[in-house]
This record gives C-alpha cells, sequence and structure tokens, in this order.
C-alpha cells in the first residue's frame, strides 16, 4: 500500500474548519456584482423588467459571429450559467462537463494505467479532439497528450474563473475553423466582478473516508466607471483512491477472483520445454505436463478447454514434432529457488492479483493565477486583455514491474533469455530460448514480479501559461455601424514527465544471459529471478541487481500556439424584414508541438514500446464571412423568417486548401415558437501528431496471408504473393510481428456534414417555461484512424488483384518474412449518429414557499455507426448504439438524462439534481473457456450456453442523486453549503470488457457517498 504524500493540505484543512465553524468575519459592505450582459438569459430579462424598459445591446452569441440583439439564434445552444455550476459542487471543469448529457466517453482523473492527468471532454463520442474549446470566443492551447494533440486538457482552465459555458451542439467550421465537428465549448469568464472573495471547499467519500478533495480560492475585482480589473488565485488537490478499497475493483475482473490475474508473479512463473537430460526427473515426471503438438494438447487437454493458449501457431502447425515435456512451474512456499525440487506445478490461483495496488482516481493537484483588465480608450475603442498561468502536478501508480523472457513472448522481452550458465538458473538449460539442435528444448518464457522495486511511479509536472488581448470598436461609415474587433493570443504548455520503476532492456540482457557476458561488464550484477519473495516482504533480488536493470525514466513535451484575428460586423443594408447582417473576419493560426522521449525509449532499451522524437508545426491563414438575411417580419405565421448562411476558406501548410459552408433557418411562426434548423459542412485538419508523430514500435499477433496454409486456402492471397515473388512454400514462424505505429504527412481533413432541426417552445399561458427539442445528425468521413497491422496485410494480400492496397507498408526480409508492418494514421473510416437533445427550464408559481426552479436535460442517441473498408472493396457497419465496448473505453448509452430541482428562499438555498444513465449490452466472453469463463461462471446475463463466444451482459440503468444546501449568514457576508454526491450510494454496473477497474470509469461516478463542505465569503 501506498503512503499518501504530505502537502500543505493540513493548513488549508485548518483554515477551513475555522472559517465553516466560525466565521468571524466583518460585514461585507458594498458588495454589489455585476454580470456581463451577455451571462443573462432572454427570460431572465424579462422578468427583471418590463419589455419596454429593455434596452439590449447589440452582442455576439457563440455560434455566430453577426452582432445581434437576439438570443435565440437558428445554433443549439446549452448554457452551463454561475449558478448551476455552483450548485454542482464541483472543483474541476472536467467534472462538470463529463456529466452532460451531451457528454460522450473522454479522458480524466480516473485512466491510471494511460492515463496522463489531463482531463479532456468529448461531445456526443466523437472524439475529444473533433471538439473545439475557447475561452472567451478564442482558441485555448491543446494539450500533451501523444496520440491527440487537438485536444484541450481542462485542468488548465480553473472553475473560479468562470461566468458561464456554452456548449454548441452543432458543427461549427464556419465561425471557428478546425476541430468543431462535434460542437463548441465556449467558456465565458468572470469580468466586471467587485470586492473580494475567498472561498474554501473540503470533501471526500464519506464511507471509505478517502478521495479528500480540497479547494481554495482567493477572487477580486474592481470596477471603477467602465474600467474593470479582475484577479483570481486559484488551488485545488484531489487525492487518490486505490483500486483495492472498492469491492468492484479489488480483483482483475469482478466475480472471478483471481482466474484473470498476472502470470508475472512474485515467485515466478516458469514456463518452458525442458531438457530431459537437465531436468531432475522428479520435477519431469511429477511436475511437468506432456505437449501434443499434434493435437494442441496438454495432457490431453486443449488450451481452450484449460481457459489459456499454450501452443504457438508456429509449434501446432509443425505435426511432425509428436510429443515434447512442458514445464509450468512456480516456486514452491518457503523454498530459495536453488534446486529444481524447489518449484511445483503452478495453478490458476497462483496469479497475481495486482489491482489493490493501481489507483481507481489518480491524484491531481492544480494551482492557477488569472487577470483580466478591461479598459474603456477613447474614439468608442475598448482594450482587453488577460492572462493566465497553471501548474498541474498529477501522477499515476501500477503494479510493480513484470519482467518477462523468452522466445515464447513478443519482442523486445523475446530477446531476453536466462542462460544456462547464469549464476542463478538451478535447470541448467536456457530458459526462453530454443535450442536449434534440439527442436524446441528451452522453448519458453520466465515471468517474475519485481515486488522489491515497489510500483511503477508516472509523474507529470505540466505549466501552461496563455496571454491574450483584444482591441474593439465602433465606426459609422455611409450611415451604418461598423464594429470591428483585432486580437491576439499566445499559450503554451510544458510537461516534465518523470517514470520509475521501468527496466534497461540492455542491462537485463546482460544480468540474465551467459555468465560470459555478464562478467565483461565491470558493473553488471547477475539478476536473481528464482528465489521468489519471503512472507516479510523481502525477495531474491536485491537493491544491487535494481540498482543495474531499474532506471529513471525522463521525457518532456510541449505545445505551443499563436493566434491573431480581425473581425468586422455591420449591417449592410435595410430590407423589408429588418437589416441584412453581415460578418467579415480574417485568422493567421500556428500550432507547434514536440515530444522527447527519453534515450532508453529513443533507442529501444526501455520495457515501454520504442519510440522517435515527435516534431512539427501547422500553420493556418483562414477567411470568413456571415450573412443574416431577414425574409419576413410581423406576418401571419412569420412573425420572423431569417435565412443564415457562411463560409469559411482555410489555407494550412501541411494539406492545403479546404473551404466549408453553413446555412441556417429561423423561423417564429408565432410569438411563443421559434422553429430552427441548420445544414453545415466542417473538418478536422490532421493533428501534428497524426502527421509527425514519431514511429512506436509494437509486436501484434499477425497472421501472415502469403503463410503457405493461408495461401492454399485464399485465391486472392496466393495470386497476389505469387505476384511479389514469395515462395510458395513459405511457412510464418513467429505470430507476433513487428509493426510501427506513427505519423503520416499525406492525411487530409476530416470532413463531416451536420444537419439540426428543432423548436424553442416558450408559452405564453405557462410564464417561465421553455421546451427546446433539437434532432441531429452528423456524417463523417476520412475518419482519421489506424487501419491495424493485419487490415494492412489482408488489404494488400487478400483483396482482388485489382484493387490491392497499403502494400508500400509491408516490408519483408531476404527470406520473405515479414520485417515490419507500418500502421499509419490513415483517412480511413466514415462515422454516421443521430439523436434528439431535449432541454426543459420552468420556475414554478410557487412564490410563498420560495422560488423553485425545475430544468431537464436529456439526449436520446438514435444510432452510431461505423463504417470501416473491408479488403474486398465494400465496407463493415459496426452498430454502437446501445452498446458497451470497454476496451475501447466508450459508452454508447441510449438515453443520458439530467433533472435538476433548485429552490431558494430568503437567506437559504437547495438544490437536488438525478442523473440517468440508460442500459446498454456488451460482449459477455473474454478469451477463458470451460469451467473458468464468464458463462460457466454464471456472470452473464444473457448467457449462450451453446456459444460462450456470443454471450451478452446487460449493465443496468443507472441512478444518481446530488443534493446540495445553501445558508447565507449575511450579517458576515457568508455562504455556507453542504453537498452529498451519490447520496444513495448507488454502484456503478460491473463491465466484463472494461479494461481496468470493472466498470466504466468514463460514465459512471465512482463507487461511494460523496460529501463536501463549502465556505464563500464574500467582503
Amino acid at each position: 500500500m501506498l503512503k499518501k504524500t504530505e502537502k500543505a493540505a493540513p493548513v488549508l484543512r485548518g483554515l477551513m474548519y475555522c472559517l465553516l465553524l466560525t466565521p468571524l468575519v466583518s460585514q461585507a459592505q458594498g458588495e454589489s456584482q455585476v454580470y456581463d450582459s451577455i451571462a443573462l438569459e432572454e427570460q431572465e430579462l424579462e422578468a427583471e423588467a418590463p419589455s419596454d424598459a429593455v434596452s439590449l445591446g447589440r452582442i455576439e452569441v457563440t455560434g455566430s459571429r453577426i452582432k445581434r440583439t437576439d438570443f435565440e439564434t437558428a445554433n443549439p445552444v446549452l448554457t452551463v450559467d454561475r449558478d448551476m455550476i455552483e450548485r454542482s459542487g464541483v472543483t474541476s471543469l472536467g467534472d462538470l462537463l463529463q456529466d452532460l448529457p451531451v457528454a460522450g466517453s473522454a479522458l480524466g482523473t480516473a485512466f491510471n494505467n494511460g492515463g496522463t492527468g489531463a482531463v479532456e471532454v468529448d461531445l456526443r463520442n466523437l472524439g475529444s479532439q473533433r471538439v473545439l474549446v475557447l475561452v472567451n470566443g478564442r482558441r485555448w492551447v491543446n494539450g500533451l497528450r501523444s496520440l491527440s494533440t487537438s485536444s484541450v486538457d481542462l485542468t488548465t482552465i480553473p472553475v473560479s474563473i468562470i461566468e458561464r459555458i456554452d456548449i454548441l451542439k452543432d458543427g461549427a467550421s464556419t465561425t471557428y475553423g478546425s476541430d468543431a465537428i462535434a460542437g463548441v465549448i465556449n467558456i465565458i469568464t468572470r469580468k466586471d466582478f467587485d470586492g473580494l472573495e475567498l472561498r474554501g471547499q473540503m470533501g471526500g467519500f464519506l464511507s471509505e473516508g478517502d478521495g479528500l478533495r480540497e479547494n481554495l480560492n482567493l477572487s477580486w475585482g474592481s470596477v471603477i466607471g467602465k474600467t474593470s480589473v479582475f484577479l483570481d488565485l486559484n488551488y485545488a488537490n484531489d487525492e487518490e483512491v486505490f483500486a483495492g478499497d472498492r469491492e468492484i475493483s479489488k480483483v482483475p475482473l469482478f466475480g472471478t477472483g483471481n482466474t484473470r490475474g498476472s502470470l508475472g508473479t512474485p515467485q515466478g512463473t516458469f514456463v518452458w520445454v525442458p531438457n530431459p537430460t537437465a531436468t531432475d526427473p522428479g520435477v519431469l515426471a511429477n511436475e511437468c505436463d506432456r505437449l501434443d503438438v499434434a493435437f494442441g494438447t496438454v495432457n490431453g487437454t486443449t488450451g481452450d478447454e484449460l481457459g489459456v493458449s499454450l501452443i504457438p501457431d508456429s509449434i501446432a502447425n509443425n505435426p511432425t514434432l509428436g510429443q515434447l515435456p512442458l514445464c509450468w512451474l512456480t516456486l514452491r512456499d518457503g523454498a530459495t529457488g536453488t534446486s529444481q525440487s524447489d518449484f511445483r506445478r503452478q495453478l490458476p490461483e497462483d496469479a497475481y492479483n495486482y489491482a489493490p495496488i493501481n489507483y481507481l482516481i489518480t491524484p491531481n493537484e492544480r494551482s492557477s493565477a488569472f487577470a483580466m483588465i478591461n479598459q474603456p480608450l477613447p474614439f468608442g475603442m475598448n482594450f482587453t486583455a488577460e492572462a493566465l498561468y497553471n501548474r498541474r502536478v498529477s501522477r499515476q501508480v501500477l503494479a510493480e514491474m513484470p519482467l518477462f523472457t523468452g522466445d515464447l513472448l513478443f519482442p523486445p522481452y523475446s530477446t531476453l533469455y536466462i542462460a544456462e550458465d547464469q549464476e542463478y538458473n538451478p535447470f541448467n538449460q536456457d530458459m526462453g530460448r530454443a535450442d536449434g539442435t534440439t527442436e524446441l528444448i528451452g522453448f519458453g518464457a520466465v515471468l517474475r514480479r519485481m515486488t522489491e522495486q515497489g510500483v511503477r511511479d508516472f509523474n507529470q509536472t505540466v505549466d501552461t501559461a496563455r496571454v491574450g488581448f483584444g482591441l474593439t470598436g465602433e465606426f459609422d461609415t455611409l450611415g451604418r455601424y461598423v464594429s470591428w474587433e483585432l486580437g491576439a493570443a499566445w499559450g503554451k504548455s510544458e510537461n516534465e514527465a518523470v517514470d520509475f520503476g521501468l527496466i534497461d532492456l540492455d542491462h537485463a540482457r546482460l544480468a540474465l544471459g551467459p555468465a560470459a557476458d555478464c562478467a565483461a561488464d565491470p558493473d553488471c550484477v547477475p539478476l536473481n529471478m528464482f528465489g521468489g519473495q519471503g512472507p516479510d516482504g523481502t525477495g531474491s533480488i536485491t537493491q544491487d541487481q535494481l540498482d543495474y536493470i531499474i532506471y529513471v525514466d525522463e521525457s518532456s513535451q510541449e505545445q505551443e500556439m499563436q493566434n491573431v484575428y480581425l473581425n468586422f460586423s455591420t449591417e449592410l443594408l435595410e430590407m423589408p424584414a429588418g437589416p441584412l447582417g453581415f460578418a467579415l473576419g480574417f485568422e493567421w493560426r500556428n500550432e507547434e508541438y514536440l515530444s522527447v522521449p527519453s534515450p532508453f525509449v529513443q533507442a529501444g532499451r526501455s520495457s515501454t514500446n520504442q519510440q522517435d522524437i515527435t516534431a512539427g508545426s501547422i500553420e493556418a491563414r483562414e477567411v470568413f464571412a456571415e450573412l443574416a438575411i431577414p425574409l419576413l417580419t410581423s406576418q401571419p405565421f412569420a412573425e420572423a423568417l431569417e435565412l443564415s448562411l457562411a463560409a469559411r476558406f482555410s489555407d494550412y501548410d501541411a494539406f492545403g486548401s479546404k473551404t466549408v459552408g453553413k446555412a441556417g433557418l429561423r423561423w417564429q411562426p408565432v410569438a411563443d415558437l421559434l422553429v430552427r434548423g441548420t445544414a453545415s459542412q466542417a473538418f478536422r485538419a490532421p493533428a501534428i501528431t497524426d502527421l509527425f508523430l514519431g514511429a512506436a514500435q509494437s509486436f501484434p499477433s499477425l497472421v501472415d496471408p502469403c503463410d503457405a496454409d493461408e495461401r492454399a486456402l485464399d485465391e486472392n492471397a496466393d495470386a497476389n504473393c505469387g505476384a511479389d515473388g514469395i515462395d510458395d512454400g513459405y511457412t510464418q514462424t513467429l505470430s507476433q510481428l513487428p509493426s510501427d505505429f506513427g505519423g503520416n504527412p499525406e492525411l487530409q481533413p476530416e470532413t463531416a456534414t451536420t444537419f439540426t432541426a428543432g423548436f424553442v417552445y416558450s408559452p405564453s399561458f405557462l410564464p417561465e417555461f421553455n421546451l427546446y427539442l433539437d434532432w441531429f445528425s452528423v456524417d463523417i468521413d476520412d475518419f482519421i484512424t489506424v487501419p491495424g497491422a493485419q487490415y494492412v496485410l489482408d488489404a494488400c494480400y487478400r483483396a482482388d488483384p485489382e484493387n490491392r492496397s497499403f502494400c508500400d507498408a509491408v516490408e519483408r526480409g531476404a527470406n520473405d518474412g515479414i520485417t515490419n508492418v507500418l500502421n499509419q494514421f490513415t483517412n480511413f473510416a466514415k462515422l454516421e449518429t443521430s439523436g434528439i437533445d431535449i432541454t426543459m427550464d420552468y420556475t414554478l408559481p410557487f412564490d410563498q414557499f420560495g422560488d423553485f426552479k425545475l430544468s431537464w436535460d436529456t439526449s436520446y442517441l438514435i444510432k452510431y455507426d461505423q463504417f470501416d473498408p473491408a479488403v474486398d472493396g465494400g465496407s463493415t457497419k459496426t452498430s454502437y448504439a446501445g452498446r458497451y465496448e470497454g476496451a475501447a473505453a466508450v459508452n454508447f448509452p441510449r438515453v443520458k438524462s439530467n433533472v435538476e430541482l433548485a429552490w431558494s428562499l430568503n437567506n437559504m438555498k437547495a438544490a437536488w439534481n438525478m442523473r440517468y444513465i440508460g442500459a446498454v449490452t456488451e460482449d459477455c466472453y473474454d478469451g477463458f473457456d470451460g469451467e473458468l469463463s464468464l458463462t460457466a461462471l454464471g456472470l452473464c446475463s444473457q448467457p449462450n450456453q451453446e456459444d460462450i463466444t456470443a454471450s451478452q451482459n446487460e449493465l443496468g440503468a443507472t441512478w444518481y442523486h446530488d443534493v446540495q444546501f445553501t445558508y447565507t449568514l449575511a450579517d458576515f457576508g457568508t455562504d455556507l453549503t453542504i453537498g452529498i454526491d451519490n447520496l444513495f450510494d448507488n454502484d456503478p454496473p460491473v463491465g466484463f470488457t472494461s479494461f481496468a477497474n470493472s466498470y466504466d470509469v468514463t460514465t459512471y461516478d465512482t463507487p461511494g457517498t460523496f460529501g463536501y463542505l463549502r465556505f464563500v465569503t464574500r467582503f
């Protein structure tokens, strides 16, 4: 168990308790907070003043560059205001956005294995790289995740600076450029703030007593005339939760005991074909099995029936080998591993339970400073500047490093073996390396969990800085006003990553290899893989041995963005139905990215995949135009009818130019009803990593279509392989082949076509009631993804001879064997999704009991279909709606819904939020057969006894209830809040395809009831 890191938390806790229990502060005087008019919703304006007393200035609404007096446009926009943020109780922007019904599966702090500490947002499960994040209408610098450099890390934007969030649920490339396929998140910061505000919040899981989250924030603002200044200092610290502290995640897969544990155990797993003349006869007779190569059985039982695959294809396809002994051993309890009799047959329960050591929630500490100034200038101009600095310190922990050796495994481990004369080898033969003179003698692997070293520890320190300014003004020309905006922004993120517990493979080869090789290196220390670990936690691997093979991995990443823009908005002419609105804009943007792996990783010496340096830049020059054309006004069945048109031309140095357009219709047949719809094109330019990702090598299991047996079954393969001059007697010897995964400079942009149609209904007979309904449809072509190394092989060799592709991505050696398969990013697939969004808000007419506001937000997924090209020239359709794909960490419930009831009376406020996640279905087969299968264990809700690979499991519908109560101490200018999330302690449904933790961490809450206390004091 890890010891929690000590930080400055005691000071914060003391301050929290002091302010929560004894708020002895001065009474706030002259307190005022003025909100920008753009943050007000239309119904709020109507409620505060008679319509003839409201004078609306022209504003810019998210989704359009034309300044207007209308709040509701043809674009569907969901707004999360400051009050809603306060009622949510969150201290992280990602937690807020990922709980919205429109949100899909995205990276967060619940990602331990594969996480980076970053938090992202996904809309409609189209990927975080297809969501454009803006702050005050301007692009934010992207994050540092190596495979998605067009995704914003939300931990760089503190919640405390946010006034409201607009979520545009429509394609918006014509207005904002690349990446706005799924939608746009526009974060509006607090501006006209007057006074001093101190807030603190502390919470944790109540029953488990872990997962402490602390937040301390100081905001100061001053409004003098029309000049405003705002300064915000924020500190947030989210502590870890261990997987072992929750019932659902304390074993590798819930309900299966230890059977899905790792073969890399502290006592070691030794599997190899022994040399009978070197192996103790007692061990050979009593502990080893008989491997019948011809029939693929061990002691008469097939590998499938055993639940594991023991015989590689390259062996099973050679029936001339007959029967061989096979040892599958582990160390006996209390033995030292110095003699062969110290080892016994390994049993399924000997597998290692790595789960408890892993994080369920990773620690994440953030410190930030934000400043903004808004200054009027002569000649009707206005200057705005903003600056932010944010530091994130995050960490992930995995179970102790397993050291795998042997030719039964994939490279680079296959190049490691234990030599017969290695100092600690008691078996007197090579282990993990086949002896060519005696067929398969020695073939196998040795797997040892190095618990003596401790956990693998991954640490990130990410510094983000951003500076932006804007200069706006208006002037009259030819009797028409023209508003303009000139601005620039610069942002940069830098990450210094330090990882502990990784293995230097070059040193491991020497430490395990022939004694003479190790002796030739004066620093070499032979490694004892055989002595296991005793009850006291000490093991056979000494500190000197660890110091020789373990290294500290240091890498760095940085991303920088520069952006300059100039926008104009005016009314070109007066039409019978109103003024013709027009906007014109120009933008220049440059993005640069650099990722430098450690020298060990670059040289292929690390136990992680080998990867080269990634470096590149993208420069874009863009121009857009927009028209708002009033067609009718004050006519029967046409209170208003407006057509909007927009187009953008983008020129990229990486791939050339792209032009997209958009049309929208806004029709108000009667005063109470607004009907709207849009049709738009959108695009996503290839990200820097899509284009320039340094090659990363892996070794997937692949079937070579040019193998003689495969050619005999496939006419196309036989013809294509023959045409390439591959010998018809060629036999594939290795099942795991080298494959390079990397960028592709020849990529073209993804393109999307988006349609929306819906209405806004605000009936006059039911004041303070609004209903929004919008249908959406998104089709994405040229979807950028990796096709997979097996698809590359099949597309080259199994396709019709006239329709071959990807052949340039296959490299072969002199003996016709595959030496590399290039698995690059490719414009490959097509995706289609559609659904319905419904939003309702209503202020209930119960004034005598206080103000009651009811809101309801729901998304319904009609379809989510992906079309992958088939090697025969057609396509393969996969429908995901209503499915859970745990291995890919994506969840597609048909329905997601949030309902909130908020109440206020005098100095009291309360809120009750209910979140609903609909049921989904997953596969219920994980490769284990016989008595160990999920079906046989009774874990599948829809078992198929005749074909267990077809068994299914339903993840049932899930409800979460969050409540909050606030009491205002008016005499002290202080709000005290208590909140409880997951009030009824509902557990997430078990997902058997989940990558880790046995549930989907992107969709469901961490198990447990979370409580928090908050104070807000204003001076």
